[in-house]
């Protein structure tokens, strides 16, 4: 194939890659509004392209802040921690923590990380990029950090670590909870059995059946990001 003939290939597939991509936008803001006709989505100019862009991290950024909140509802409404109710909340509403963490409190000691991923391509697997952001946001809520996240871990102590209640919040759904299931395993596998790091699994269906602990553990919390009162528990 001759250089201009692969160029013109590659421009091709780009074209259909945007086309395809366009179209899916088009089919989610006609569903979101049935309305609005797809007719009326013939083209995106650049600048409204931009403007869509903006708004989709504003949606991100809109999801992360409802989950957070759920989640300190939901942590506020065990039993281990219905004292502090006010505190968390609070916390959890106010400004991004210093310490890196969605949410990190001392007396009691908390430590909880929000993720809104879900599924690329409607699978039920995450994506490389996706996995990556998990395991790291895992490793630093047991203190196994490096590199860049490495300044969460100092502001904690190493060694304290296993002094607190960890936290992971996901949009709750079937795909997503099967895409955390592959992932725990790939982190576990080939470990020995003193190293596997213990996932505990809090669903809307299971709301408050185990006791929360501390240690080598993560409480994947999976919530709804409805309005409507946060839930979860395995």
């Amino acid at each position: 194939m001759t250089k201009k003939l692969k160029k013109r290939k590659n421009k091709f597939n780009i074209l259909t890659k945007e086309r395809h991509f366009t179209d899916e936008i088009k089919t989610i803001i006609c569903n979101l509004h049935p309305v609005v006709s797809a007719n009326e989505f013939c083209h995106f100019s650049e600048h409204e392209l931009f403007k869509l862009k903006r708004a989709f991290g504003y949606v991100n950024n809109a999801v992360t802040c409802r989950l957070t909140s759920k989640l300190a509802e939901w942590i506020s409404n065990r039993s281990e921690f219905n004292e502090y109710k006010d505190k968390i909340i609070e916390l959890a509403l106010s400004h991004p923590n210093a310490s890196g963490y969605d949410i990190k409190l001392e007396d009691p000691n908390i430590l909880a990380e929000i993720k809104g991923n879900v599924p690329v391509n409607d699978g039920d697997k995450f994506g490389a990029a996706q996995k990556k952001g998990l395991k790291e946001d895992i490793c630093c809520l047991l203190g196994i950090t490096q590199g860049e996240k490495k300044e969460k871990e100092l502001k904690i102590g190493k060694d304290n670590f296993k002094k607190y209640f960890k936290f992971l919040g996901l949009p709750n759904s079937h795909v997503v909870q099967k895409a955390m299931d592959e992932l725990i395993n790939a982190i576990n596998k080939n470990q020995p059995p003193e190293e596997k790091i213990i996932f505990k699994k809090y669903t809307p269906e299971n709301l408050n059946a185990d006791e929360l602990e501390t240690g080598n553990r993560v409480h994947i919390v999976f919530l709804s990001v409805d309005n409507q009162e946060a839930e979860s528990s395995q």
